[in-house]
């Protein structure tokens, strides 16, 4: 999606939260999902950020995404590539790290 696109939409969704239609909660999780740059990710840069990011299993990362095991396992051999949510909740676990991570989505 092009940046210009993403600011004609981040200026809506601020107009929302103005208006009171958003709540804080939803505005600041929108911030923070929606201006992360993703790219493409090789099966590398999955294994580094469950190893040396997260620093856990791929049973408990797969738990901490809402994906299955086999997902995991796929991305991690190149069977699979993650899209959508998945690749940005990636991309904000590689910049942000695992606690900021926890410490936002975590219910």
């Amino acid at each position: 999606m092009s940046n210009k696109i993403l600011t004609k939409i981040h200026k809506s969704v601020t107009s929302a939260y103005k208006k009171g239609i958003v709540d804080l909660t939803t505005m600041q999780k929108f911030d923070k999902l929606c201006m992360i740059d993703i790219h493409p990710m090789l099966p590398a840069e999955i294994l580094n950020i469950r190893k040396n990011i997260a620093k856990v299993t791929q049973p408990d990362f797969a738990k901490l995404l809402g994906i299955s095991l086999s997902t995991v396992a796929k991305w991690e051999t190149g069977n699979k590539h993650p899209q959508g949510t998945s690749l940005k909740l990636l991309s904000l676990i590689e910049r942000k790290g695992i606690d900021f991570y926890l410490k936002t989505f975590a219910i």
